[in-house]
């Protein structure tokens, strides 16, 4: 990746947007400071939320209502983080004291900034209810998580990972928003702005969805009544990027803008549930879309009454009750399940933030004695110890629009029917990579389903599309369009599901739900593939996600573009130098594809090549090895992501190796994807 010239840093230095200024993009996050209260030490003594407030609860105690005021002006940074602070406190757990802090605070900061910040933000988190309480807690932990490793990342330099967190960071700025957060929403559109400039991307840089990000951060600070540094920042950048030509609300080079027109009047559509009672029914972009439950996501209940959560949904949790049996809760409705070790569909009922009650279903059946794992006899049943639950998603909203039925699934299992697409480090992923869920629908009479998209085309009429509840509204829309192909050697994907950039974000298509597909004009992305042979408990499956090389498509109106994925094949690993020798990372293995895409977690399908060791500037490598070990009960019930890769191997380094050694892997006729080998990879 081309990094950027010393001209631009210098200019982006002046903004505070270069790696060594004391902004966002510098390794010590201001939003995870909220948090950990361990801020870049400014001047005048205030370096932490906690000194803030500890220095404005002793002008408290003697009244000194003024000071407090002067302490909001020298470090107005600081106080903004200490407001957001005491206001999560006081929705977490209310309390007489922390009002009297937050009224100190709001006083203070209306006269020293004369703004509404802080009313905002304390009418914000002060009319939370429970459940948007929970989904926040975990949308900002997985945001602070993911800005924490974007600062790793950059002190490390590594390019890999800091491309890898731009969904991540785009995910959370829209969950963010969508729970009315701006200002943590604000921070995760600032850190992804980050992934696409110039400063870290250099000549690849995507200007356009720059713009879009600095953009949603400066609309963001202006909602919650902020001009703080990072409102400065992003507009003076945002400024700079719209004199370069670039746009927030982006087009590829010589395309027409998207340019989508609601015509007409909206459609409401009453939607009603029902419970799906077999996997394979429809062809569904998931990973549990066949009978391998013990490949699938589960709940475990440890002991005699242990609890578990229902899959990632924040609106339920699960307690075993009996030897096969467990009870569903979700606010004050209960759901009691005995299961009779075939695929049963739990229908339970779901109490939502507004106190709402509807129906939600999942698949769930326990396992037996002699039950296998990657090819390995294991005991899974019942036992006074713990009971496993296998669950796959089961709960479909129907309805009728432009005379074709629409069988909506919650296939993220979040318990909402068309929410975003959610990501997750399943076992037998490779570090710093994810498999994302995400909800679907079947048209009419098609054995497919579609990933759910903001806008899709049903019965020939394109729509924009929006479920509230269980009401499905659906505008009419008129957009100019172009079409996307899938040229893919070396098998049949399942699904391959691309998502699109700028004001496409929340536009998801597969490729392989016809020879062509139309798609609105604009940029796409990779989002997730799935590729599998075989039936029944024998099946071979993999998920497919975006590697580092993975292109970016621009579809131009009324033109075709062709996706070239599959064949070659080849490894990708870590090889680490331990001095005298080399380890060859196990758990690093993964194949890749023609686009740069990557195939993670095999199953039924491990991985097990040879590495051979080479001097640089050798032609040949040294005897081969296999990576190969014995999997066994005792090696899974300890690891159960053992079952997804090889062992680690160490190799002794061969005399004479001053210069450095290579390493590569290599095997013969894999499943899925016949012969395989790397590159010569030089070890780190």
């Amino acid at each position: 990746m081309k990094k950027l010239n010393l001209v631009l840093l210098g200019a982006l230095a002046t903004l505070g947007l270069a790696h060594d200024a004391p902004s966002h993009f510098a390794p010590r996050s201001a939003i995870a400071a909220v948090d950990s209260s361990l801020l870049a030490a400014p001047q005048g003594g205030i370096s932490t939320t906690n000194e803030f407030l500890s220095a404005m609860r002793k002008h408290m105690e003697i009244g000194a209502s003024e000071e407090i005021t002067k302490l909001v002006r020298r470090h107005s940074e600081i106080a903004t983080w200490s407001m957001i602070a005491l206001c999560k406190a006081y929705a977490a757990k209310p309390s007489e004291r922390l009002v009297n802090e937050i009224d100190a605070l709001r006083v203070a900061w209306n006269k020293a900034e004369k703004s509404s910040f802080a009313d905002n933000v304390y009418e914000y988190y002060s009319l939370l209810d429970s459940a948007t309480k929970n989904e926040l807690a975990k949308a900002t932990g997985d945001y602070i998580n993911h800005e924490n490793a974007l600062a790793k990342a950059r002190g490390d330099d590594d390019d890999k990972a800091i491309l890898s967190l731009a969904p991540k960071l785009l995910l959370d700025a829209q969950t963010l928003g969508r729970l009315g957060n701006d200002y943590y929403a604000g921070q995760a559109w600032y850190g992804y702005a980050f992934t696409q400039d110039e400063y870290f991307r250099g000549d690849d840089a995507n200007l356009d969805e720059a713009a879009r990000a600095y953009k949603e951060v400066v609309d963001s600070r202006v909602r919650l009544d902020l001009k703080d540094k990072a409102y400065a920042e992003c507009k003076a950048r945002l400024e700079q990027l719209e004199k370069l030509g670039a746009s927030a609300d982006p087009s590829a080079p010589g395309e027409k803008k998207s340019a989508i027109t609601r015509v007409g009047e909206p459609i409401v559509i009453p939607l009603t549930f029902r419970a799906e009672d077999d996997t394979t029914r429809f062809q569904r972009p998931i990973w549990e879309n066949d009978e391998a439950y013990t490949s699938w996501n589960s709940m475990y209940f440890p002991g005699a009454d242990g609890t578990s959560r229902v899959s990632n949904m924040p609106l339920a949790s699960a307690q075993r009750t009996g030897p096969s049996s467990f009870v569903v809760n979700s606010g004050a409705q209960s759901s009691e399940f005995k299961m009779n070790g075939k695929f049963m569909p739990c229908e339970v009922m779901l109490e939502g933030p507004n106190g709402d009650v509807y129906p939600w279903a999942f698949i769930g059946v326990t396992g037996i004695a002699t039950d296998t794992f990657q090819g390995v006899e294991v005991n899974l049943e019942p036992s006074d110890t713990g009971l496993t639950v296998y669950i796959a998603p089961a709960g479909v909203l129907e309805g009728e629009l432009n005379g074709e039925t629409l069988q909506i699934f919650d296939d993220s299992m979040s318990g909402v029917w068309g929410d975003l697409p959610s990501s997750w480090s399943y076992i037998g992923m490779t570090e710093d990579n994810y498999q994302w869920d995400m909800d679907s629908v079947v048209i009419g009479k098609s054995k497919k389903a579609l990933p759910w998209s903001q806008y899709q085309e049903v019965g020939g009429t394109w729509y924009e599309l929006e479920i509230q509840g269980s009401t499905l509204t659906a505008y009419p829309v008129e957009m100019p369009t172009g079409e996307l192909k899938l040229s893919f050697k070396g098998g049949k994907p399942n699904f391959m599901v691309l998502r699109g950039q700028g004001p496409l974000s929340n536009t998801f298509v597969d490729l392989t739900s016809s020879k062509s597909v139309e798609v609105p004009v604009g940029s796409y992305e990779l989002l997730m593939g799935g590729l599998s042979e075989g039936k029944r408990s024998a099946v071979k499956k993999v998920i497919i996600v975006a590697g580092e090389q993975t292109p970016v498509w621009r579809v131009p109106e009324d033109e075709e573009v062709e996706v070239q994925m599959g064949k070659p094949f080849k490894f990708d690993f870590i090889a680490e130098d331990l001095g005298d020798s080399v380890q060859i990372v196990g758990e690093s293995i993964a194949v890749v594809g023609a686009g740069g895409e990557r195939y993670e977690r095999p199953w039924n399908n491990r991985p097990f090549p040879e590495a051979s060791l080479r001097k640089v500037g050798s032609k040949r490598g040294g005897k081969p090895e296999d990576l190969f070990s014995q999997l066994d009960q005792d090696t899974l019930y300890a690891n159960w992501n053992r079952g997804f890769f090889p062992a680690s191997l160490e190799l002794p380094k061969p005399k004479g190796a001053e210069d450095g050694v290579e390493v590569q892997l290599t095997e013969k006729k894999n499943d899925l994807f016949g012969n395989l080998e790397s590159d010569w990879i030089a070890p780190k």
